[in-house]
């Protein structure tokens, strides 16, 4: 299995990560994506890549939450200091429409920011060629808008998908990949859960977004890439297939779209 969003350099895993990981290892996760959120993220994501070669694999690009918290200057010149062959993929980028200011005028100013940072670090990785996790939360017009116009046919995923049918249709048509997470799991979501049913496994790939998300029984746990499992063994489920289907099929999409060694 490849755990192919998990934030591991945060604070919740980092600190144990070598325990981390090797609980992963036990449950058959054999590669695990760290995106980045931050500058700092980008830098601890690729250190960790170089920690754990052809095990942990590095992004690079800022979370829309955080877009506000570093100027397009101070962006532009840490780009310029990536060594870009060590960057697996850039993201995660987007959009997010949730965690915004109750004050309209504030609310305008700080999706103005994300859609700089979005464009900014999308162009970047068309320029290096690199693939693209997206966070796009309560922002589909928004985020596909963009991707639509500047990204159709590139290597996108889009993380933690919740949607709807028109919604991934969309996605699909545009050559992307979903990526689903232990929401999958919980009881009340049918709906999600049948959606996920008629979206083809060739273009599907399986996630924690550690440390947060942890599947249904687990939640009142800290998510870890281990708990990739619960959510490949619902996917299973959810499609009629053996698990070591799920496992075969999301393995060699995740390691085709992130080329991994």
């Amino acid at each position: 299995m490849i755990d192919t969003h998990s934030h591991i350099n945060f604070p919740e895993l980092f600190n144990d990560v070598e325990s981390v990981l090797a609980r992963a290892s036990s449950v058959g996760v054999t590669k695990v994506v760290v995106p980045a959120t931050t500058v700092d993220t980008s830098e601890s994501s690729l250190e960790l890549a170089r920690q754990f070669p052809g095990w942990v694999y590095g992004c690079v690009g800022i979370h829309p939450c955080h877009a506000h918290e570093v100027s397009m200057v101070e962006q532009r010149a840490y780009a310029q200091s990536i060594k870009w062959d060590e960057v697996t993929a850039v993201g995660e980028i987007g959009f997010d429409a949730y965690h915004l200011p109750s004050d309209a005028e504030k609310a305008d100013k700080m999706l103005e920011l994300q859609r700089a940072t979005f464009v900014f670090w999308l162009e970047l990785a068309i320029q290096h060629n690199k693939p693209v996790i997206i966070h796009s939360r309560e922002a589909f017009d928004l985020t596909g808008g963009i991707l639509s116009e500047m990204a159709e046919g590139h290597p996108v995923v889009i993380h933690c998908f919740t949607g709807g049918f028109e919604e991934a249709h969309f996605w699909l048509e545009l050559g992307f990949h979903l990526s689903v997470t232990g929401v999958i799991t919980y009881k009340k979501n049918d709906e999600l859960r049948d959606v996920v049913s008629q979206l083809p496994l060739e273009r599907l790939m399986i996630e924690t977004d550690a440390p947060f998300l942890s599947p249904e029984g687990m939640r009142n746990k800290t998510c870890e890439p281990a708990f990739v499992r619960a959510v490949a063994e619902k996917l299973a489920e959810i499609h009629f297939v053996s698990f070591d289907e799920i496992d075969e099929i999301t393995s060699a999409n995740a390691q085709q779209f992130f080329r991994l060694s």
